[in-house]
C-alpha cells in the first residue's frame, strides 16, 4: 500500500513540474506534428480523397455496367482540391488523377494509349492552373481591395481635417469682421 502512494506522489509531483503558466495541453506541446505539417497532410490528403472518390465512382458505375465519364469527375476532384487546398495539393491530384486514369480507367488494366492519358494530363493540369490562377487573383484583388480602402480612410480624414481647418479660418475671419464692425460703430 505504502508503495503504491509512494508511486503517486511521485507521478503528481512530475506533473506539478510542468510550467503551470501554460495554459496548452502535454500533447499539443508535443513535436510530433507541428501545425505547417499536419495543414500539408490535410491538404494532400483532400486531393488523395477527392480523386478516390471519382476513382469509386467510376469503379461503382462500372461494376454496374453503366457509362461513366471518368475524366469529368476527375476534374472536379481536381478543381475542387485547388480550390479548397491550394495550388501544390492541387497539381498533385492532377497528377494522381493522370496515373488513375492510366491504371484504373483504360481497359484492359495498365495498356491505355498514351494520347488518352497525355489528354486527360494536360486538361486537368489546364484545370489546376486556372483554378490556381484564379486563386492567386482574387487573393490579389482582396489586397488590392484593402490598401484602397485604407488609402480611403486616410484621404478621407484629410479632407475632413482640411476641411475643419477651413471653416475655423472662415469662422476667425467673420469674427474678425463682426468685431471691427462693432467696434466702427
Amino acid at each position: 500500500m505504502k508503495s503504491s502512494s509512494r508511486a503517486f506522489d511521485t507521478s503528481a509531483n512530475a506533473l506539478e513540474t510542468i510550467d503551470p503558466r501554460s495554459s496548452r495541453s502535454r500533447s499539443a506541446r508535443s513535436p510530433s506534428f507541428s501545425r505547417s505539417a499536419k495543414s500539408a497532410v490535410l491538404r494532400y490528403g483532400l486531393a488523395f480523397l477527392t480523386v478516390a472518390i471519382a476513382l469509386g465512382l467510376k469503379l461503382a458505375f462500372q461494376h454496374f455496367r453503366a457509362p461513366f465519364p471518368y475524366t469529368t469527375c476527375s476534374m472536379f476532384a481536381v478543381a475542387i482540391t485547388v480550390w479548397y487546398a491550394g495550388a501544390g495539393a492541387g497539381f498533385f491530384a492532377a497528377a494522381l488523377s493522370s496515373v488513375v486514369a492510366w491504371y484504373f480507367v483504360f481497359e484492359p488494366v495498365g495498356s491505355a494509349s498514351p494520347t488518352y492519358v497525355v489528354n486527360h494530363a494536360v486538361a486537368v493540369f489546364l484545370i489546376a492552373w486556372i483554378c490556381a490562377s484564379r486563386r492567386r487573383t482574387e487573393r490579389l484583388l482582396i489586397q488590392a481591395r484593402s490598401e484602397l480602402e485604407g488609402k480611403v480612410e486616410e484621404r478621407t480624414a484629410k479632407l475632413s481635417r482640411t476641411r475643419n481647418c477651413r471653416r475655423r479660418s472662415l469662422i476667425a475671419r467673420a469674427r474678425k469682421r463682426i468685431s471691427g464692425a462693432v467696434r466702427r460703430f
